[in-house]
């Protein structure tokens, strides 16, 4: 957890990281990830049977950058979302790195529920929306109304890309 109005800075350095629970940023917290490994192999993966996403942005206002390694939503054959901002306000800003094979109802990869993302580089891939029906919305990002994706580089791939609301992009 990174506690509200802290400010929390988590170098993979080439290890794996199984999160038996989210990490959680508090109110007003900000949170910095990176890897300064050689090859950036540093990773973030769901361990055990939670299901909750792996960062989770859910009260008053946060902000997360995402430099480099990945974000695995996949462990053992066992899938959950990997970012998730759904109370308060909040700002995802990623640079580079990979987010990728997270599985949730909506939003398999990125729900962004509250607040806005800016994506500069790195790479968004291989999410899945497991809803059963026509709303089962963002394999890769699910976007609800009044809040922003702006896209300036880097890639999403291997999923139904945006959605937001009956929008779909692709």
């Amino acid at each position: 957890e990174v506690s509200a109005n802290a400010e929390a800075y988590l170098c993979l350095n080439g290890a794996t990281i199984y999160a038996g629970s989210p990490i959680t940023l508090g109110k007003g917290a900000t949170l910095h990830i990176c890897d300064c490994s050689t090859g950036e192999t540093g990773t973030i993966t769901r361990s055990g049977s939670s299901k909750r996403a792996l960062i989770e942005m859910d009260s008053g206002t946060k902000t997360f950058y995402f430099y480099s390694g990945t974000i695995n939503g996949t462990h053992d054959g066992k899938s959950i979302r990997c970012v998730e901002m759904c109370g308060g306000t909040g700002t995802f800003y990623m640079y580079g790195g990979t987010i990728r094979d997270g599985q949730a109802k909506q939003g398999g990869n990125i729900l962004l529920g509250h607040g806005s993302m800016n994506m500069y580089g790195g790479c968004i891939t291989g999410g899945t929306a497991t809803q059963a029906t026509e709303n089962a919305y963002g394999g890769n990002i699910r976007i609800s109304a009044g809040n922003t994706v702006s896209i300036y580089g880097g890639e999403i791939s291997n999923g139904l890309s945006i959605s937001s609301g009956s929008n779909y992009c692709g």
